[in-house]
């Protein structure tokens, strides 16, 4: 198969198996066709046009177009990756005992959060709406206990700012799972050990990028300005994508309520109010907000 054909074999991924199975062999065949006729066509138009089309109707075969089906799926889109991300987190905590060399220092606790953490979303992605909210319940219970229990470790009086820091902006937005869609929001098996790869990685390469030595030994300092130019960038591929499917849109606003959680930690914590303030508006209104009209304006777009 030439390099075009997989371009476009790969954008036809983005289309439901029944499109596939339909339509797929004969738009193949007319681009091999229309290749070996060394006809002129404007391949990466069509290519990005074809995964265009497969993502909305991707959407649209899913919800029917529904606004109600589109919020549902998209904030459950967003707890997967939320789960994904206290999972690798978990087993970055599980395993940066070993690196820093504090081998006695090794929590079990981790190990068995990482655990919980991945056996929620592999239940959750794989459609088991019934087990994975169970498993996911269990975990956050063990969650919230470990948080408490690190706080206290602490000694000196109890400090609830303190304590919610550890547990308050993950617990927050997993509740958004009580509206989890009763068909479930299934993901490829293929795309969970990425993900969860992926997951795990974030955050020991993350320190890496910082102002200070990691525990590596060595840091790389960011310009703010190149943090900007990361974010606008992430921004308009966000943008892209919910354009046709605006579940996506929806998924993000969930997950960056995390840090809208963390300003308001801070805020009880006596610090920043009125930066941590525009924080909380920006991430729990406008960002959610924004989602919203998106959703809508695709909607109205696509009936049109």
């Amino acid at each position: 198969m030439r390099a075009i054909d997989r371009l476009y074999f790969f954008a036809l991924r983005a289309y439901p198996q029944a499109f596939r199975e339909e339509h797929g062999e004969e738009i193949l065949t007319i681009v091999a066709e229309a290749q070996d006729a060394d006809e002129p066509r404007h391949h990466v138009r069509e290519v990005t046009s074809l995964a265009f089309g497969g993502n909305r109707q991707r959407w649209l075969s899913s919800t029917s177009g529904s606004l109600a089906t589109t919020l549902r799926q998209g904030l459950a889109r967003g707890v997967l990756v939320l789960v994904a991300r206290q999972a690798g987190l978990a087993v970055y905590e599980s395993i940066q005992p070993f690196v820093r060399g504090w081998e006695d220092s090794f929590s079990l606790t981790y190990l068995l959060l990482a655990l919980g953490w991945v056996a929620a979303f592999c239940l959750l992605a794989l459609g088991r709406r019934g087990w994975g909210l169970a498993v996911l319940t269990i975990v956050v219970c063990g969650f919230v206990y470990d948080s408490v229990q690190l706080a206290l470790s602490y000694g000196g009086p109890f400090s609830l700012p303190f304590t919610l820091h550890f547990f308050l902006p993950v617990v927050l937005p997993l509740l958004a799972a009580c509206v989890w869609p009763s068909h479930g929001v299934k993901l490829p098996v293929w795309s969970w050990v990425p993900i969860l790869a992926l997951a795990s990685l974030v955050p020991p390469i993350s320190v890496l990028f910082g102002p200070f030595p990691s525990e590596f030994g060595f840091a790389f300092p960011v310009p703010d300005v190149a943090l900007v130019a990361v974010g606008a960038l992430a921004a308009l591929i966000i943008f892209v994508i919910s354009w046709s499917d605006p579940r996506w849109a929806v998924a993000v606003a969930l997950v960056l309520t995390v840090f809208g959680g963390q300003a308001l930690v801070t805020i009880l914590a006596g610090s920043d109010p009125v930066q941590n303030g525009l924080k909380i508006a920006a991430l729990w209104i406008l960002v959610p907000a924004g989602a919203m009209v998106l959703a809508r304006r695709v909607r109205l777009a696509a009936r049109s």
